[in-house]
């Protein structure tokens, strides 16, 4: 078994956070996201990048290319970097 990487920590740790505090809706259908499900259904909780790990690696655990999603949705984005279908979330603090 290969040693657990930092990011993969990194990555549990905010996925945790989701969990807890269950931020509603999906960032890309914008439906509401069953936390309770069991994690194979699609309607079920994927924490989400916004821009692919794949294409940026640098911005995986960035907490501002993080965001809750259907598994469904994420599976079907893929590696994409289709920023236009992104919707705007609650801002992390006021400008």
């Amino acid at each position: 078994m290969k040693p657990a990487h930092r990011a993969d920590r990194r990555l549990k740790a905010i996925r945790d956070q989701y969990m807890r505090e269950r931020p509603q809706p999906c960032m890309r259908c914008g439906q509401p996201i069953d936390y309770d499900a069991h994690r194979k259904s699609p309607n079920s909780f994927q924490l989400g990048h916004k821009l692919s790990w794949h294409d940026y690696p640098e911005l995986r655990t960035d907490p501002g290319n993080l965001q809750q999603e259907h598994a469904g949705c994420n599976m079907a984005a893929g590696k994409t970097n289709d920023v236009s279908t992104f919707q705007i979330g609650i801002s992390s603090r006021k400008w």
